[in-house]
């Protein structure tokens, strides 16, 4: 019989898998604690030592009052799972409010709640996310949000505090805007509280979730945590992984070490499983237990657990030597009924977890003919087979040892189960998918899981669904989530280029907009697409080369293709345009200009292309005229319903508005391209970036600037544009002399300096931090900095004019207003639209501009 875990105060609902002591390693860890430093502990093996086991016997020990609190959170039990961004912070929050309810009603530890912390919190940021919230599920007209949020402020506030209205309802689904709320109220309590938190599958975490997970390490040292880290290795998690992970960690500078722990002796493996299973084993078995352990088992407890299930049946059907010898996985999956396999089956597509509802559409009537018989399965798989278990309305499979077995025979054994379990399932996501039904995925969720079934067992359903993709499907995964699937695409159909040529357009517009510039020019490569004479093709290739710092390059090739195009065509003002680009990367202004005249004799506002060219005068031409250029542009692009690039071109009108001290009309610009952006994930860390420098230049250093950096940093890709916002995060942290959050901000900036040559970049960002070693009375690294800064100032007329102590010569003087320098960020390139077989009909009353 399983020992049930006996700390009241920690709730994990689940059993003492194999109770053997690892005293050394559990020592280990109380001494640790007892230390109170704060640490990262890794614990690393391969599946099935007991990990877990040892973690949780080490969890029961923890006292709520006297140690802190005991928080255990299991991430995605399959590697590769693809789950999406910040999904394992939901796990965390809510085992944490488990422990809170479980806990000691002391006042201390009641003020940690989730609700005292919604009705107590000075945070503006939070309180209207709830309000929003709040009016959002009992509302359907959005257009009253704001007048009911101003009318009812203070029964709110009366609702928040008696308790009548549930905030976790309004958390349930995974938005950036609610991982937000839960990242910071987890923070909170980190901050406010000792927390021993212990992530089971670590390998599995998400960036998202381990980016704010390395911010609590960062901020709450002063309460000593300490966070127990499983780590399992495999073929796609290898020790390397695992100190990659370590030294990632220590960004933080926080203590991080790493234990592997050690195969348990074969006589312990036994008794552990002995214990396990309820019975009293034989001498005789014993023997065959512990020979099957040496030979079989690779020290993976729950391989030998699985031996003593299968044993009676195997024995019946093999000879007395080559029992201790077989997959008992393997053999414990194998003698299942075949609807208990299917169930497996399910599980496994599912990445190992699935909710009992969902379950019920895909088994029934197709593999079993009700409830009841069902119910009846899950307790087989429960017990004797002890398989998987059960958390509520949530079945889970019991080890992840379970889940690879399943894949090394899930295209021989269990095929069928499979086969069946891929196609029930990625066409019931699918009908949840286009229906918009989020009842148990979020639309990124649907989507990740899609990609990856169809990718496992027909690769050709891929195609429509990447062709069909929007914008708000793909806003909330990242770029290294959808990479592979478009990989996979490109070799099955580089045979056929020619058949497949708007799928490779869209392929390359993913690339471009998610800023995978190097993955954008190998699949051009792999695209073979050489005898294709295709404008949008060849753009992209451009785009992409350009943005890699091959301007040169691009220049050249571009001149040879120009003096064999017929000039005033559509395709002669494409490659203009790269053109002026490509010098004004160079800071070629004289050639940008005279590229420009060239466009100028020719009427080409027929072109779509044509708002382009207003757009990038702003480069080269002075401020006052590339302003009222950007204006023509948003006024071009609103002529021609081209709604993104008017968003884009408000965005760089936001910067020049800025700039100049006119706050109050950049930041409509800025409300401006939100509205046009809206729905979409291009520019949406551009946005945030600039609505947070906007906010600092005008004195405001509230919750909602750094709100707008978090949501910029959780949409960035670049390194350039993650420089400018850590900068802009440095310098919100010197403006509220909070300098306890720049240990972390200012490990990435020095990282991301090395990868952004720009110096005027440097320069200012030099500026910053010798403010900020100024500040904190580190004059060493102080006039390290300041010496930077003073010999890159020539590459920032602002910080030349303030080293100097003169005035700017482009009408910015408003800037040298604060002390540090913020950054924008715009987008003054273009996209590749689509190619109208007919030209636009269109009569601009622009006339030429040259």
């Amino acid at each position: 019989m399983k020992t049930k875990v006996c700390n009241k105060f920690f709730p994990y609902e689940g059993n003492m898998d194999y109770p053997v002591d690892r005293d050394e390693t559990k020592n280990e860890l109380r001494d640790l604690l007892a230390e109170k430093k704060s640490t990262a502990y890794i614990l690393f093996s391969n599946s099935g030592i007991g990990k877990s086991a040892t973690t949780l016997k080490f969890m029961q020990t923890i006292n709520v009052i006297n140690d802190g609190l005991p928080v255990k959170a299991i991430a995605a039990r399959k590697d590769n799972s693809h789950y999406e961004e910040g999904t394992f912070l939901y796990t965390i929050f809510e085992e944490l409010l488990k422990v809170l309810k479980k806990s000691p009603r002391k006042p201390y530890l009641k003020k940690l709640s989730f609700d005292y912390y919604v009705s107590h919190s000075k945070n503006r940021v939070l309180k209207r996310r709830i309000w929003e919230r709040f009016f959002e599920h009992f509302y359907a007209d959005k257009n009253k949000l704001t007048i009911g949020i101003i009318v009812l402020l203070q029964i709110m506030k009366r609702v928040f505090h008696l308790g009548d209205f549930n905030y976790y309802h309004i958390l349930n689904e995974n938005t950036e805007e609610n991982r937000l709320i839960i990242a910071e109220y987890i923070k909170y309590i980190f901050i406010n509280h000792r927390v021993i938190l212990n992530v089971e599958n670590t390998q599995n975490l998400d960036d998202t979730s381990l980016k704010f997970i390395m911010d609590w390490m960062n901020e709450s040292k002063k309460q000593a945590p300490l966070f127990l880290l499983e780590y399992t290795i495999s073929d796609s998690n290898s020790v390397q992984n695992m100190l990659f992970l370590q030294e990632t960690l220590k960004k933080t500078q926080i203590r991080v070490i790493h234990n592997k722990l050690t195969y348990l002796e074969s006589s312990d493996a036994v008794k552990a499983v002995e214990q396990c299973s309820g019975k009293i084993f034989s001498k005789d078995f014993s023997g065959k237990m512990k020979e099957h352990y040496i030979n079989q088992s690779n020290g993976n407890i729950r391989d030998l657990e699985d031996f003593e299930i299968t044993y009676d049946i195997e024995s019946e059907s093999a000879s007395d030597s080559d029992i201790p010898h077989y997959n008992s996985t393997k053999a414990n999956l194998i003698y299942r009924d075949p609807s208990e396999q299917q169930i497996i089956a399910f599980l496994y597509v599912a990445n190992g977890k699935i909710s009992m509802p969902l379950l019920n559409q895909l088994m029934i009537p197709n593999f079993i003919p009700d409830v009841e018989m069902l119910g009846e399965c899950i307790k087989k798989l429960q017990n004797p087979s002890r398989l998987i278990k059960r958390n509520g309305d949530i079945l889970e499979i019991n080890h992840s040892s379970v889940l690879n077995v399943f894949a090394e025979n899930c295209t021989t054994h269990f095929a069928l189960h499979y086969n069946l379990a891929c196609r029930n399932f990625s066409d019931a996501l699918k009908l949840q998918f286009d229906e918009h039904d989020y009842t148990y995925y979020s639309s990124g969720q649907l989507l990740l899981n899609l990609l990856r079934l169809y990718s496992d067992f027909d690769s050709t359903l891929l195609y429509d669904l990447i062709l069909n993709l929007d914008y708000k499907a793909m806003s909330s995964i990242k770029s290294n989530d959808i990479l592979p699937f478009l990989q996979l695409i490109i070799e099955i159909t580089n045979k056929d280029t020619l058949h497949n040529i708007i799928l490779y357009k869209k392929i390359l517009q993913i690339c471009y907009d998610y800023e995978m510039y190097t993955d954008g020019l190998n699949f051009i490569n792999q695209m073979q697409i050489e005898s294709i004479n295709d404008l949008q093709l060849e753009t992209y290739q451009f785009l992409f080369l350009t943005e890699l710092g091959q301007s040169k390059d691009v220049i050249n090739r571009i001149n040879t293709l120009r003096k064999k195009t017929q000039q005033g065509t559509r395709h002669w003002l494409v490659l203009s345009l790269m053109l002026i680009i490509n010098y004004r990367k160079l800071n070629k202004k004289e050639e940008c200009g005279t590229i420009a005249d060239e466009i100028s004799s020719y009427k080409l506002d027929c072109y779509p292309e044509y708002g382009y060219y207003l757009r990038l005068q702003a480069l080269y031409k002075p401020r006052n005229y590339g302003m009222a250029s950007i204006k023509k542009s948003i006024d071009f692009f609103s002529n021609n319903n081209l709604s993104v690039q008017v968003g884009k071109s408000q965005l760089a009108l936001s910067f020049y508005l800025a700039i100049s001290g006119d706050i109050e009309n950049a930041r409509k610009a800025i409300k401006d391209a939100k509205n046009f952006l809206d729905n979409t994930y291009i520019a949406r860390h551009m946005l945030e970036t600039n609505k947070a420098a906007i906010d600092l230049l005008s004195g405001q250093y509230d919750e909602t600037v750094w709100e707008s950096l978090e949501h910029a940093e959780l949409n960035a890709s670049k390194p350039f544009h993650l420089l400018a916002i850590f900068n802009n995060k440095l310098v919100w942290c010197l403006a509220n002399n909070y300098y306890q959050k720049c240990d972390l901000i200012i490990t990435r900036i020095l990282e991301l300096l090395n990868w952004v040559p720009d110096k005027h970049m440097h320069a200012f960002i030099s500026y910053n931090l010798f403010l900020f070693y100024n500040a904190i009375g580190n004059f060493e690294a102080a006039e390290l900095y300041y010496k930077k800064a003073d010999k890159l100032k020539a590459y920032c007329h602002t910080l030349e004019c303030r080293i100097n102590g003169t005035f700017t010569s482009d009408g910015t003087d408003f800037l040298l207003n604060k002390p540090w320098h913020v950054c924008f960020l715009s987008h003054w390139c273009f996209d590749v639209l689509d190619y109208l077989p007919k030209e636009m009909e269109y009569h601009s009353s622009l006339g030429t501009d040259g």
